[in-house]
């Protein structure tokens, strides 16, 4: 559901700063700078136009990234202010213009702030906006996050989603037609719809890396990775599943997963097995998680993505734990196994979901046995 612009909510309701200052210093000092709208004013007005109040944590930063993303790709171009100060931050520029069109009342400049004097999206053509939209896409999808790890495709279609709500947003806030977000999912339909796994080569070159002890801090960070990879891997345990483990969730290489209402048992091969118990031998806690940081807590999502970034680092391959479960899923079906296996040991919710990843594996196998096939050598 989104927002009705149109039936109360206007331009210049949500709160801001009564004051404040830049991030940059300097370029406030350098331009004398008085009427300062922060970084805080920026966001406020996302919040408060695009965003009901239980949005707001999970996708506030969408609509900051894209801003950024259009500022610093079309300020060169397409700033109207006629000499340009080339200004740091969105914040720094909004500034800037108060200063540059005489306004000393700060509500009365947010009240106006889709002036095409100064407001550089209202000065780029739609075609061009349209170009930088795919492109931020494509970036998103091939560049990892902060953390070294890759966005999912259901990460991607949320901010293909929150910026479609933008765009009809502004359109309505500031009377134009742009239509940058119609064709994206056709334009990336082969990423959507793709299975893109690690390779030999590289699954490979994480493994010799998890097993390197030269590159972890102590024994038991090193040895809580492996067991984690390793039981990932082999078992395509989603990543919010190996979380909420226990101890008493493991008994004799099984492993009990919670999901909903169910539980589904998955095992684990005589290698996984082993790397698991000396993980646990090595504990000398009394927390019943069976995964713990270095605090001895239960394991967060930061726990598992900063393992999987040092590992990225030292190998200059970046991968996810959701990378790991598509990896895991593909294989298994190439190893043998049917669709209701793969749908009932990794808990997919769907027979569908299964058969995508069965007939990935199946035909992985197939193309692996004509590569072994030589006629020249069937006819002697």
């Amino acid at each position: 559901m989104q927002k009705n612009i149109s039936n109360g909510i206007v331009k210049n309701s949500f709160n801001f700063e009564e004051s404040g200052n830049l991030k940059d210093l300097s370029f406030q000092k350098k331009h004398n700078l008085d009427l300062i709208v922060t970084e805080k004013d920026t966001v406020s007005m996302f919040n408060n136009n695009f965003l009901y109040p239980n949005e707001i944590l999970n996708n506030s930063h969408i609509y900051v990234k894209w801003s950024n993303y259009i500022f610093f790709h079309a300020k060169k171009d397409h700033c109207p202010i006629d000499k340009c100060a080339d200004c740091p931050t969105r914040a720094a520029h909004m500034s800037y213009s108060a200063k540059k069109f005489n306004y000393t009342d700060k509500k009365k400049f947010l009240d106006d702030r889709f002036d095409k004097r100064w407001y550089i999206l209202r000065n780029i053509p739609p075609k061009k906006l349209k170009e930088m939209f795919e492109n931020f896409i494509i970036g998103l999808i091939d560049k990892p996050k902060s953390t070294g790890t890759k966005r999912a495709m259901s990460s991607i279609t949320t901010y293909i989603s929150q910026i479609k709500k933008w765009e009809k947003n502004v359109n309505e806030l500031m009377d134009t037609k742009f239509n940058i977000t119609s064709e994206i999912k056709n334009k990336l339909k082969y990423d959507f719809q793709s299975l893109n796994i690690l390779e030999p080569e590289m699954l490979n070159k994480i493994i010799d890396c998890v097993l390197n002890d030269s590159i972890w801090r102590n024994r038991l960070i090193h040895s809580r990775v492996k067991a984690i990879f390793f039981v990932m891997i082999q078992t395509g345990i989603r990543q919010t599943e190996i979380i909420e483990l226990d101890k008493s969730d493991y008994k004799e290489g099984i492993l009990s997963i919670s999901q909903g209402n169910q539980t589904r048992r998955v095992a684990l091969n005589g290698n996984s097995k082993r790397i698991l118990e000396e993980y646990i031998s090595n504990r000398f806690d009394d927390n019943d998680s069976l995964f713990v940081n270095q605090d001895f807590k239960r394991i967060t999502k930061s726990t598992i993505e900063n393992g999987w970034k040092r590992i990225s680092n030292s190998i200059n391959l970046h991968f996810s734990s959701m990378d790991l479960r598509k990896t895991s899923a593909v294989l298994f079906a190439k190893s043998g196994s049917s669709a209701e296996e793969l749908r009932r040991l990794y808990g997919f919710r769907t027979k569908q979901i299964a058969e995508k990843y069965y007939k990935e594996g199946i035909e992985r196998r197939f193309l692996e046995k004509q590569k072994q096939f030589d006629p020249i050598h069937e006819i002697k």
